[in-house]
Parts: C-alpha cells; sequence; structure tokens
C-alpha cells in the first residue's frame, strides 16, 4: 500500500493526504476488518505527523497555547480512531490486530507527547529529584 511505504519514509503529511482519498470509499464499503485496517493506518499516520510537527524546532512564539490545543485535539482523536478500530478487529475476532492497536496505544509517541504538555502533570513521572 503507497500510504505504508509514504509512512516508512518518514513522509507522514503526503501519507495523510494519500490516505485521505481513500479513506470514505473504504469506511462506506469495507469489510469491518478492512475499515478497522484502514482506521490503524489513519491512527499511525496522524501520530507521526503530530510527532514530526513537535519535533521541529520552534522559539517561543505567542501562539504556543494554540498549537499545545491543537496538538491535544489531534491526540484525543487519534485515541478515538484506535478505540474504533480495536472494536472493530474485536468484532471480526483479529486478535493479532488487536494487539496492534493496544501496541499503538500503550507505547508509540501518543503519550510523551501528552507527557510534555505543561497543564498534565498527572501524567508526568516524577524525577528522583523533586521528592528531594
Amino acid at each position: 500500500m503507497a500510504v505504508c511505504s509514504q509512512l516508512q519514509l518518514g513522509l507522514p503529511c503526503r501519507a495523510l493526504r494519500l490516505l485521505d482519498e481513500w479513506l470514505v470509499v473504504v469506511l462506506a464499503h469495507g469489510s469491518a476488518f478492512d475499515r478497522g485496517r484502514v482506521l490503524l493506518l489513519l491512527a499511525k499516520c496522524r501520530v507521526a505527523a503530530a510527532t514530526a510537527t513537535a519535533a521541529t524546532p520552534s522559539a517561543a512564539t505567542p501562539g504556543r497555547d494554540s498549537k499545545s490545543a491543537e496538538k491535544r485535539a489531534v491526540i484525543e482523536e487519534v485515541v478515538a480512531t484506535l478505540e474504533r478500530a480495536r472494536k472493530l478487529f474485536e468484532k471480526v475476532e483479529a486478535v493479532g490486530r488487536v494487539k496492534d492497536v493496544l501496541y499503538l496505544q500503550v507505547s508509540q509517541p501518543v503519550l510523551p507527547i501528552l507527557k510534555n504538555e505543561p497543564d498534565n502533570h498527572e501524567l508526568r513521572t516524577p524525577s528522583p529529584c523533586e521528592n528531594v
């Protein structure tokens, strides 16, 4: 699939554009397994795009709060998309794909992006120096 290739090449925005062309068709006419696969791929692309924009160096700009809010909105969409994909894979008993979704939910940069937000103190792991 061309979207996977673009994602592996480190071009998440191009992968999202390719995916957007076929997303509606697959969601409308695809099987539950195909819909789950496309939703999983969509989540991967959005996480990659969010981390790519988070990794770009930026100076302290006055629009930082708006960027933070946009990033949070993208992450909330990714979490919802992954949950939809997991339900579809459970529906067709695709255990391997459910594991893929769970792995992405736990180990991919979704939580670190949230942890770096200044207002998410409950998600941050305390450093050993904070207790001293």
